[in-house]
């Protein structure tokens, strides 16, 4: 195949068909999600190859032999062409999570037989996903992202009342621990690191963050500009007032006396001792963690600045 060829990469269940719990078993089970089938055809008549990359648990579970699914998709292939559309192939992995292959989508194995056979950088084919995983899977496989989770804390009443509507502690390890098994990089940013209210969670939250499968991290100090301070403030005397004057002052020391400094090296890091302590304790159960380390380098050739229609000249 050609390096230029019009590729394109979609999931099946949820995006050509409508998505099932107990899985697409028998041809008259599968169906179509509206305006799905069209879409393919219109990308046909635009010179688009399309091909589907799909996991079939089912397979692995004993739900369904591969004559029943050949027959799913060959409904599926006919419905297709009703419209005027196709598709070049369908990839698939029959296994089930717990046999921990490498092609069961999120991991990028599927993506990797799709760009062999069709001997093409897979950094240029777009993929339709119904997951945001999915894409980072695909993304990171060509070494293209990476990501980052911040925690502040890992109690989670202190959490409900400082970040209300976020996810949960537990909920974000657990994303952390989705994203390593999906071959993505993530890290932890423990973020803002609060004095006298977060700080001494630090190792803890390091501990978690790499037996999650972080493999990076890094840590900002709680900095209050304008009209951030007053409100912390407020928020302090509502729901932490016995400990107020002492967060309060242990913030202002590590920003000169006031509840901000926005000097280059101290704007994310603060100064002063007790600034210093929270950085020499980050430092030390980073390293005892394995979180001091780099991470994988991203490749950048692809990147392109985005033009403006105005002609604005870039600054780098």
């Amino acid at each position: 195949m050609p390096y230029n060829l019009r590729l394109v990469i979609l999931g099946r269940d949820g995006i050509l068909n409508v998505y099932r719990e107990d899985h697409v078993k028998a041809p008259e089970e599968w169906q179509p999600v509206p305006g799905a089938l069209e879409a393919v055809a219109r990308l046909n008549h635009a010179g688009w190859h399309v091909v589907v990359a799909t996991n079939q648990a089912g397979i692995g579970r004993g739900m369904i032999d591969m004559a029943s699914l050949n027959s799913v998709h060959q409904r599926m292939m006919q419905r297709l062409a009703a419209v005027g559309g196709r598709l070049d192939a369908v990839f698939f992995c029959p296994h089930t999570p717990e046999d921990n292959c490498e092609c069961r989508k999120p991991r990028p194995g599927l993506m990797k037989q799709i760009g062999s056979r069709y001997g093409i950088e897979l950094r240029t084919v777009p993929m339709v996903c119904d997951t945001l995983r999915d894409l980072l899977a695909a993304q990171a496989s060509e070494q293209l992202v990476h990501v980052s989770l911040s925690i502040t804390s890992l109690d989670g009443a202190l959490t409900r009342a400082l970040e209300p509507r976020t996810s949960a502690p537990a909920a974000r390890l657990r994303a952390i621990t989705a994203l390593r098994e999906a071959g993505v990089p993530v890290g932890v940013m423990v973020a803002p690191v609060i004095p006298g209210l977060t700080d001494h969670e630090l190792p803890a939250i390091l501990e978690a963050a790499s037996q999650a499968g972080a493999v990076a991290a890094g840590f900002t100090l709680l900095r209050l500009p304008e009209s951030v301070g007053p409100l912390f403030l407020d928020w302090l005397e509502r729901h932490r007032p016995l400990a107020r004057q002492r967060v309060e002052g242990l913030i202002r020391s590590t920003r000169g006396g006031a509840l901000d400094d926005a000097r280059f090296g101290c704007r994310m890091r603060g100064d002063a001792a007790y600034a210093d302590g929270i950085a020499a304790s980050f430092k030390l159960f980073a390293r005892k963690w394995e979180l001091d380390r780099p991470r994988p380098p991203l490749d950048v050739t692809r990147f392109r600045p985005p033009r403006t229609a105005d002609g604005q000249a870039y600054l780098f």
